[in-house]
């Protein structure tokens, strides 16, 4: 592991865009609480298709509605945060937030924003599979493990967006799109499972990535590959519930965990790993006060200024955790979890402004 404020590509994009972001999603967690459904939905069986039945929800859609705003993704398709200069393909992974939010209100023209984001960020892709990156990355101490990681995180909201479409409303608009997009996600797939074992080295201490891989691979038609991932982050669960994140416990993090564990549930489910989610959740329900702010004491990773990202401490990731809540709450029936995913809107609203 290199020094806090090196080793993942999230510390080395010192640009305007990325230093915004926090200031952002705060906004628009702020907005999306003002529209927070009153009522508990029905109990939502666990299949691929299922997901859509999550978003299509009156809370979920109202969040992703104010949440996901047009300007995150160009009228050309390019992220905001790749703009005016291009940095990183992961910069595009929020065109997975926008399908999402176009599938929720069944509207065709922010489906198709998302959609061109995910193909603009094809249009990077290298002849070895990998992708272009801003050459100031590379005097900033950019690894070939790092690009690894990038791409998997863009792979996997190209996988996430592409099994949404193909479980919507939009199946058959998109499916000559999604087919001449195949041989570029096998091509950069070929490359990432030719890395595999330098991929899992540089999760190792960080669980969520490992899942993050995980859904890269599965989600495109490689679920061998998946698997391994998937296996590597639950032999991270200690015995307390928690994903172990840098030799302990960080509650920002394992709600990150949490979240892509139950997005991987729905796809593939399977008992071990609805129980490590209940197991993880149990504990992380212990993190969150009355007031709804999430513990930080004791954490590895956030709330004490124990890394930086572009000069600033890293906080709590509040939209991921709340949004792992209100995933619970509708894949297990759990109104305590709606109750929680309320509580820590409501602390966000009212105390990081």
């Amino acid at each position: 592991m290199k020094s806090k404020n090196q080793g993942s590509l999230e510390y080395l994009l010192l640009i305007g865009g990325a230093v915004i972001v926090a200031a952002i999603v705060i906004s628009l967690i702020i907005s999306a609480s003002q529209e927070a459904a009153k009522n508990v939905k029905d109990n939502l069986p666990v299949s691929a298709s299922d997901e859509i039945k999550i978003l299509k929800t009156q809370d979920l859609k109202d969040f992703l509605h104010l949440a996901v705003g047009n300007s995150l993704i160009r009228d050309d398709g390019i992220s905001s945060k790749n703009y005016p200069e291009f940095w990183a393909v992961s910069e595009q992974r929020v065109a997975a937030n926008m399908v999402m939010r176009g599938i929720a209100e069944n509207e065709e023209t922010v489906v198709e924003r998302g959609w061109k984001g995910i193909e603009f960020g094809f249009s990077k892709q290298e002849p070895d599979g990998n992708f272009y990156y801003n050459p100031i990355l590379d005097s900033r101490g950019i690894t070939e493990e790092d690009k690894l990681e990038d791409a998997s995180f863009f792979l996997e909201a190209a996988g996430h967006s592409i099994s949404l479409l193909q479980n919507s409303s939009f199946k058959n608009d998109y499916a000559e799109k999604i087919q001449l997009l195949e041989p570029k996600i096998e091509l950069s797939l070929d490359w990432l499972e030719a890395n595999k074992e330098a991929l899992k080295l540089k999760a190792a201490n960080a669980p969520n990535r490992l899942v993050f891989d995980a859904l890269a691979f599965s989600l495109n038609g490689r679920k061998a590959v998946g698997e391994e991932f998937i296996q590597e982050a639950l032999s991270k669960q200690s015995p307390e519930g928690y994903f172990i994140e840098h030799g302990g416990f960080d509650s920002s993090y394992n709600a990150v965990s949490i979240l892509k564990l139950e997005l991987y549930q729905l796809y593939f489910p399977s008992s071990q790993i609805e129980n490590a989610i209940k197991e993880s959740m149990a504990w992380e329900k212990t993190r969150i006060l009355p007031s709804g702010e999430v513990n930080v004491e004791g954490n590895t990773r956030t709330g004490s200024c124990q890394e930086q990202v572009l000069g600033e401490c890293k906080q709590v990731d509040y939209p991921s955790v709340a949004l792992s809540f209100h995933y619970y709450a509708k894949m297990f029936n759990d109104p305590e979890s709606l109750e929680f995913a309320e509580k820590i809107t409501d602390y966000a609203v009212n105390n990081l402004r």
